[in-house]
């Protein structure tokens, strides 16, 4: 028997030098933790209680230690059950202390007074029976059966089941030393409590140490999940599902849910073990736990959903199966995008502040990762969008009957369709990167100077061709970036320029045919007003005048349609021309008619203005339709001015009037033929619509160009440009 005993007393010491080796880890883990104050202050009771159960089968003198141990260890054990239970508030735990003080005081008291004694034996075989006077087995008890009673009463805020059974074996073994003498004597008693103590260390080592360990390990998984989630792309439902999942993996919660900010609500994307038919429930933002979380932007946490939540309920029955919920907003670039919520049931475990903490280390990932999803999904979405408009054009690109031609800056080709291929007569596959230059004839090229001047002027320039006896409206425009160049579309207008002969060749007939006819009229009309001037009353001098009237205007259209037609027909015959000459006769012939209309008409015309290459008449013609309109379109009280200077190689001509303007939407219109203004202002203006279009006709065979500014209520400028002489006219 006395082998067994030793056997047990061995045992025992080896289970408290693993828990001594805990508690040595636990306050290295953190000393100023309480509770591990307690075990350790249990640890060195049931130790000396060992060694006094050890000693006093040899000394008689060691049973005070057995005594100490185990009156300490009652008492510890009691201490660290109430700790762990929070049955003490801060407060009163001091007076818990003193309260022992004074009765392990009133204990010695006592024994000293009355002599009270412990029993205590040692057999011939080296077996000890002791037992503990009636005072200290009485004060034993109700310690022991208060540490049993607190202990089973909250085993729910002990969090942890083997540090419960721990506590309770622990006190059921000093129970078995306090009241069964058989266990006392073969140290039954010393070897539960001995194991007890090991349960416990291993208790907090598992719930302080290991678990945190494994729940950071678990923490960086799910931080890993997540940062793979952001950068993944993947549609952003499935990105959300994975973060539910997640979160309730994470915190082992009974469900998720993630609410994302759509304007001025908050709608349920996604769900992790809660129905999905709650998906679409939508709470206006602040209502509602989550509202209120995306309000604040701050994390909350509900011990008790289904007792505390008093507002609008985040889904369909939530009040009735909810219990403890964590919150947290998810926040991307300073503005709340959504919040998740981590969700246990009434009757599981609620959550704690270390849970909420690393909810909100996990937000700004899960923010991170919904937002570049749906950045990506917006990018998907661009891209198929592009793709589906670049099919779209090579379609029409590849079907269209008009060349088209892309170049670079460096003049290689980027593109060319199958009508352009067909019509340089090269297949289309070769003419991928090749240079233009060595692909078109040089005279199918637009004039380089005319070119640079109209696309930086309008990033746009025009131009006739003819290839293959077809002739071609070719439109240049710039590339813009990513791709910096030109492309060039070509119109076939072979048809439309027969058409316009034709048209003209029959307007010109017309027109010749109509002036023999007008001159005997016009004749006749002449002898019809001299032969009867003495008889016709004030009313047949009046229609007499409006007939003039409108007989002058017909030839005057007459005329035009002639002039222009003779232009349009070929050059005309060029000569030096003194332009300043010029331009100062038009402006001496228009100075009494401006002054007549009561309109201010002044002339500023450079010194050394450049000669110029052209027929006189025209170009006279040209100022004297433009000073006209001027005169025409501006009210008296109002200014005009010719203007004329040089511009390296070219000479500016300019005529600016403060009349009414025209529309910005027609002045694009202004040069065709037969276009007249339609206002209010100019309703009672003569005039065929032929002018202009003259104007411009005359200019474009001088190789010139002519444009114009206008705003409504402010007045209008003619500009027009011809090449100038480099020699001077000599006289």
């Amino acid at each position: 028997m006395a082998s067994f005993v030793i056997v047990a007393l061995f045992l025992s010491g080896l289970l408290l030098i693993l828990s001594s080796s805990s508690v040595l880890l636990l306050l290295w883990n953190n000393a100023r933790q309480d509770v591990y104050l307690y075990f350790s202050f249990q640890i060195v009771t049931v130790i000396v209680w060992l060694f006094g159960s050890s000693f006093a089968r040899t000394f008689e003198q060691a049973f005070w230690m057995i005594e100490l141990g185990f009156g300490g260890a009652a008492i510890a054990t009691y201490l660290l059950a109430a700790r762990l239970s929070e049955i003490y508030s801060a407060s009163t735990r001091a007076t818990v202390f003193v309260a022992i003080f004074f009765i392990i005081m009133f204990r010695l008291i006592i024994s000293s007074l009355f002599g009270v004694q412990n029993n205590f034996q040692l057999t011939e075989s080296g077996l000890l029976n002791y037992q503990f006077s009636t005072i200290d087995t009485y004060l034993y008890l109700v310690i022991i059966l208060a540490t049993l009673w607190i202990t089973r009463q909250n085993i729910r805020k002990i969090n942890s089941n083997i540090l419960a059974n721990g506590l309770t074996f622990f006190a059921i073994g000093q129970l078995s030393a306090l009241l069964l003498s058989q266990l006392r004597v073969f140290a039954v008693s010393e070897i539960i409590t001995a194991f007890s103590a090991f349960l416990i260390g291993y208790a907090f080592l598992q719930r302080d140490i290991m678990t945190p360990l494994l729940g950071r390990t678990r923490q960086l998984e799910v931080m890993r999940d997540v940062g793979l989630a952001m950068t993944s792309e993947v549609p952003q439902g499935d990105v959300l599902n994975n973060i539910a999942k997640q979160a309730a993996e994470l915190f082992e919660a009974d469900g998720s849910a993630i609410y994302l900010k759509r304007s001025n609500e908050l709608v349920l994307e996604a769900v992790d073990t809660i129905p999905k038919a709650f998906l679409g429930y939508s709470l206006p933002l602040g209502e509602g736990f989550a509202g209120m979380v995306a309000e604040i932007g701050q994390s909350r946490l509900i011990p008790n959903y289904r007792r505390e939540w008093k507002g609008i309920p985040d889904m369909p029955l939530a009040l009735d199966s909810f219990g403890a919920v964590i919150g947290v907003p998810l926040i991307f670039r300073e503005e709340v995008v959504g919040v998740l919520l981590v969700i246990n049931g009434w009757t599981n475990e609620p959550f704690s502040d270390d849970d909420m903490q690393l909810m909100s280390l996990i937000a700004p990932q899960a923010a991170v990762a919904i937002s570049n999803s749906f950045l990506f999904e917006q990018e998907r979405a661009l891209k198929d969008e592009v793709t589906s408009a670049k099919q779209q054009l090579e379609a029409f690109l590849t079907s269209t009957e008009n060349p088209v031609i892309a170049i670079d800056r460096n003049l290689s080709i980027l593109f060319a369709n199958p009508a352009a291929a067909g019509l340089l007569g090269v297949p289309q596959a070769e003419l991928q990167n090749k240079p233009l230059l060595t692909t078109i004839q040089p005279q199918l090229l637009p004039n380089p100077r005319q070119l640079l001047r109209d696309i930086h002027r309008s990033n746009s320039h025009v131009y006739e061709v003819e290839i293959k006896e077809q002739f071609y409206l070719c439109h240049i425009a710039r590339l813009v970036a990513p791709i910096e160049g030109w492309v060039a579309v070509l119109n076939n207008v072979t048809r439309l320029k027969e058409i316009d002969r034709l048209k003209s060749q029959m307007v010109r007939m017309t027109s010749h045919d109509l002036k023999n006819p007008l001159f005997s009229i016009m004749t006749y009309m002449e002898l019809l007003e001299e032969d009867g001037a003495p008889v016709f009353d004030k009313d047949m001098t009046h229609y007499v005048q409006a007939i003039w009237k409108q007989l002058t205007r017909m030839e005057r259209i007459i005329k035009g349609i002639l002039d222009l037609e003779k232009v349009q027909s070929g050059a005309p015959p060029m000569s030096p021309t003194d332009l300043r000459k010029l331009l100062e006769s038009c402006a001496h012939s228009i100075e009494d008619q401006a002054h007549s209309r009561r309109i201010a008409f002044e002339a500023d015309i450079e010194d050394g203005l450049h000669d110029v290459l052209a027929d006189a008449s025209q170009l006279e013609q040209v100022v004297s339709n433009l000073l006209d309109n001027a005169l025409k379109y501006t009210p008296a009280g109002g200014s005009i001015w010719l203007r004329a200077h040089n511009l390296e190689d070219a000479v500016i001509v300019e005529v600016e009037d403060t009349g009414h303007g025209i529309p910005r939407e027609v002045q694009n219109q202004v040069f065709d033929r037969f276009f007249r203004v339609k206002s209010t202002q100019t309703e009672t203006v003569g005039g065929s619509g032929i002018g202009l279009s003259l104007v411009k006709a005359i200019i474009d065979h001088h190789k010139g160009r002519v444009w114009l500014k206008s705003e409504i209520g402010v007045g209008t400028s003619f500009y027009v440009t011809l090449p100038a002489l480099r020699e001077p006219v000599k006289i």
